[in-house]
């Protein structure tokens, strides 16, 4: 099929480039976001787009397969995967390059690749931001990673958070007092996921469960809402499945962690599953009223680096950058500039708009010899008055 002109011009279906101004505003973001990191003592990374397939989809990355786009390497014949979340690649330096040692706190922000969006208002190559915590397994590096989480979208300038928190080690509770394999359960955890009551009431029925067994797996679905919700979870579970009491407290203390700021509404919900398959323990969501999908994602994903070499436990959180910039309602308008003459070898003229510049001022010079403020994007003019180069308002 012949290319036309402009197809020529046309990018793949689904990926985003950044215009001046909205660039710039992102790249802003990015900046604070990794300075935010820094003061919380996370180190920044910079993994590379590129890997062998079988590093990406170890661990938290096997979820991803469908999504990762695949190729050959030629320099090897091995098969490359170009990155769809960088969570797996901080997991490898962890336990790999840094070997696996003692408390890493990383950091990392860069494209990743998708075959889809992860809904229809985002594009296919997202900028992915995100922080991990390896090499601790306690709820105090829970909170610190929830309360990361928070920090970043409270200086990205998101207001009317809803954080939703909830714990894999509810559902895996249940499972396992019902004495089922992970297998086994794959129909009731589509079912669940779901949250298709009718079809979980026949699945209770034709499975021969007892009265109790039936109406606690009949009530898991609603479980979710405000915390008066685990008080019902407690009281359900408590003789059928105590093992699941212990999940329910470590939601209940990050519920009441982030109530304490009254800026945030909190929902819990304990059959949150999606991750199920890499997370191991408290998982949170951050949302905002009127956006479709969450603006960033984490939890606990213990053993995660046990592949590259160490099994380390781990918590951590990522984000789309772009998702949290729309969010934030943050200006594109560039900043407006001074037009200053070309310096031609003027010293003095040369001073002064350095000297400008290393205060943050934009200076342009005007080599086309307009004089035109205007087509520049200019507010001011920088002009010679008693000897002194100044800006002047246009």
């Amino acid at each position: 099929m012949s290319t036309t002109n402009s197809d020529r011009w046309m990018l793949p279906e689904g990926m985003f480039e950044a215009m001046p101004g909205q660039a710039q505003a992102l790249e802003s973001l990015r900046r604070e976001l990794l300075d935010l990191f820094a003061t919380w003592g996370y180190q920044y990374c910079m993994p590379p787009m590129v890997e062998h397939l079988d590093a990406l989809l170890t661990g938290v990355g096997s979820t991803l397969e469908r999504e990762t786009f695949k190729l050959t390497d030629p320099a090897g014949g091995r098969l490359l995967g170009i990155r769809a979340d960088m969570t797996t690649q901080a997991a490898r330096i962890d336990a790999n390059r840094l070997g696996g040692k003692g408390i890493n706190r990383l950091c990392y922000v860069g494209s990743v690749l998708r075959d889809a969006p992860a809904n229809a208002h985002r594009p296919r190559n997202p900028t992915q931001v995100g922080a991990e915590l390896f090499g601790v397994d306690t709820t105090e590096a829970d909170h610190e990673m929830l309360r990361l989480m928070v920090a970043s979208l409270q200086q990205a300038g998101v207001d009317n958070l809803c954080i939703d928190i909830g714990h894999i080690g509810v559902y895996r509770a249940v499972i396992n007092a019902l004495g089922l394999s992970v297998e086994e359960a794959k129909p009731l955890y589509r079912l669940l996921q779901g949250r298709r009551v009718p079809e979980i009431h026949e699945y209770v029925q034709q499975a021969n469960l007892d009265a109790e067994w039936q109406q606690i797996i009949c009530a898991l679905p609603s479980l979710h809402g405000d915390l008066a919700v685990l008080a019902e979870a407690r009281e359900l579970l408590a003789t059928k499945v105590p093992e699941a009491i212990p999940a329910i407290e470590e939601i209940e203390a990050a519920a009441q962690l982030l109530a304490a700021d009254g800026a945030i509404s909190v929902h819990v919900d304990l059959i949150e599953l999606r991750g199920y398959s890499y997370h191991t323990g408290l998982v949170f969501a951050a949302l905002v009223p009127g956006v479709g999908s969450e603006l960033a994602r984490g939890g606990r994903y213990n053993s995660v680096g046990a592949a590259f070499g160490q099994a380390r436990p781990a918590t951590g959180f990522s984000a789309d950058l772009g998702a949290v910039f729309d969010a934030s309602q943050r200006s594109c308008d560039l900043a407006k500039a001074i037009l200053a003459p070309a310096v031609a070898g003027n010293a003095s003229l040369q001073a002064a708009i350095d000297a400008l510049r290393a205060t943050g001022e934009v200076v342009i010079e005007d080599v086309s010899g307009s004089a035109d403020a205007a087509a520049h994007d200019c507010d001011r003019v920088l002009q010679e008055i008693e000897g002194a180069w100044q800006p002047v308002a246009v």
